[in-house]
């Protein structure tokens, strides 16, 4: 699972920094750049959305609709690939335009005379495309995996469909416990 991981990092990587060469990118046009950014999506169903931030970390293109004067400044990812010039992987946060759980990356555009960061390329990358392998696994009917976000929203389940149905009974289970004073301990199941 880590090399397919991997793979998917590097190829994101790779597609970020292709992107930097396409003049329609490299203008900064927002009406060209997202235009070029929505058409790649639809080619591209490991990214959630594509987009292009400019120095300052707001939002002038993306593939997919994400709302007028959007910040990305103070996301850490910006901030590491601000600070080492280089690509950077965020941890799971929702995309802005889907709302879907996904993995940001981002590379800066680099002036190639000043060094200076002119503007950010993100790829906003879909979980399950980096976990296809659990698709695979030989799970005993028993067992389940579910990978959620930091607030709890769920981003992948295995078997699928199965989450939501669970969710409801381990909600009423606790809500059971906690109606009882004398309860102590971990509800596991």
């Amino acid at each position: 699972m880590a090399g397919q991981r991997d793979l998917l990092t590097e190829s994101t990587r790779v597609l970020l920094i292709t992107l930097g060469q396409i003049d329609a990118i490299r203008s900064g046009d927002p009406g060209k750049a997202s235009a070029l950014l929505h058409e790649l999506l639809v080619s591209h169903k490991a990214y959630a959305n594509l987009m292009l931030i400019d120095n300052t970390g707001r939002v002038i293109a993306s593939g997919l609709p994400v709302g007028e004067d959007v910040d990305l400044y103070e996301k850490p990812y910006l901030r590491a690939a601000a600070y080492s010039h280089g690509f950077s992987v965020g941890g799971v946060e929702e995309d802005l335009a889907t709302g879907d759980l996904v993995f940001p990356c981002i590379l800066p555009y680099l002036d190639t005379h000043s060094g200076r960061i002119l503007m950010y390329i993100m790829a906003t990358v879909r979980p399950e495309s980096q976990i296809r392998e659990f698709a695979e696994i030989n799970l005993s009917k028993h067992m389940r995996l579910y990978i959620r976000g930091k607030y709890g929203k769920l981003a992948y389940s295995y078997p699928p469909g199965l989450a939501e149905a669970e969710d409801a009974f381990e909600r009423e289970a606790w809500k059971e416990i906690a109606s009882n004073e004398l309860t102590e301990g971990l509800l596991s199941m």
